[in-house]
């Protein structure tokens, strides 16, 4: 209720900044072709986070009414790390379409409570994900478009995805990268000083 979300509706979910690299647009323009393809009324996508600059909200925002969604996508703004959760727990699926990521923390926040995950097949998030999410490419509208309407229509894959997500995301832990840091720091420590 705090989010004004609907028991009625099945709500997509995306996490970020409105960065170009973050690919909001094609996330948008996907999300049109599933409504306008499926027809269903009940899909929402959720967007979190800041814009950071105006004027990437300013062009998500005339996207947005350009296709005539400005009822069917929802921007909550930052949101507290409990809420996040609850977020993650409730969205049929969670799109991470970027163009290229660091390491991409959200899709493993999603995966640990269960999301399904579709996320680019670039840059660091095929390692995150493994084979627990779908990779796409994030060039591509029609790829994005096909995982999200793949998804939405088929609750055993998202059921099965839940599992592997869950299962995935127990590999990761603050506890074992700061190990994996201590070793390469051992390993830096113990090299000859004249190297």
């Amino acid at each position: 209720s705090k989010y004004g979300l609907e028991k009625d509706k099945q709500y997509i979910l995306h996490i970020s900044s409105e960065q170009p690299r973050k690919n909001v647009e094609g996330i948008i323009k996907a999300f049109y072709r599933l409504k306008k393809q499926s027809g269903r009324k009940d899909l929402v996508l959720l967007k979190a986070g800041e814009p950071q600059y105006a004027h990437d909200r300013r062009s998500i925002m005339s996207l947005i009414a350009s296709l005539d969604l400005e009822k069917d996508v929802r921007f909550l703004g930052r949101v507290p790390t409990e809420d996040l959760a609850r977020l993650y727990c409730i969205a049929k699926m969670f799109v991470f379409p970027s163009f290229y990521e660091g390491f991409g923390l959200p899709p493993l926040e999603a995966m640990a409570c269960g999301a399904p995950a579709i996320v680019s097949d670039t840059t660091s998030l095929p390692e995150v994900v493994g084979d627990a999410g779908l990779l796409i490419d994030p060039q591509s509208l029609a790829s994005l478009y096909q995982a999200m309407a793949y998804l939405a229509d088929n609750e055993k894959i998202r059921i099965a995805m839940k599992e592997k997500s869950l299962t995935r995301a127990q590999q990761f832990s603050w506890e074992e990268a700061a190990c994996k840091t201590l070793a390469v720091y051992d390993k830096v420590l113990a090299m000859p000083s004249w190297y």
